[in-house]
């Protein structure tokens, strides 16, 4: 397969990989009338809800970095299995929340998730539109995945994965 095939394939998987997060995003987020499921853990708490209260040992706290804009959200979306990581299969993600976007870096606290480990996505939804937006093959939105070395990076669930405590996750964009 040629190199510029490979990157393509790379892309495409790295795109699918946080383009369920928008469906996800669109069929989770909270209502005034709704709590959060118990089913998909905690839904994220917002980094100001976080700061308000020191971080149990016992949860995770996801720190998105390289966030280049305000404007729309950021999707961080966990696993903690290898095949639904392999297959992108936002129905058994474990953890989710959808937060405001800021320039430089958002934190989200999952408290409630003890266990692990965890493999982690994130999208930088700019438009607002719960949407992984592409132009073709290319991300118009920025990504990334927990252990990624980079933007065409995707690693292994073993390699993605992080337990309980402090993490962070590197957004790339390419446009």
């Amino acid at each position: 397969m040629a190199p510029i095939r490979s990157l393509s394939a790379a892309l495409a998987l790295s795109a699918g990989l946080v383009a369920g997060g928008g469906w996800l995003a669109s069929e989770l987020a909270p209502t005034a009338s709704s709590a959060p499921s118990t089913a998909r853990a905690a839904l994220g708490e917002t980094e100001a809800a976080s700061a308000a209260r020191p971080l149990s040992h016992d949860g995770l706290r996801v720190e998105a970095r390289g966030v280049r804009s305000n404007r729309g959200s950021i999707v961080v979306t966990l696993y903690d299995d290898a095949d639904a990581l392999a297959r992108y299969d936002d129905e058994r993600a474990v953890g989710f929340a959808e937060v405001p976007a800021s320039v430089g870096a958002v934190s989200v606290d999952f408290p409630d998730l003890t266990g692990g480990p965890y493999a982690i996505t994130v999208f930088h939804d700019e438009n607002g539109d719960r949407d992984f937006n592409m132009d073709g093959e290319w991300p118009l939105e920025g990504y990334g995945t927990s252990g990624a070395k980079g933007a065409y990076d995707e690693p292994s669930f073993e390699r993605a994965s992080t337990t309980p405590g402090r993490t962070s996750v590197d957004i790339y964009y390419l446009q």
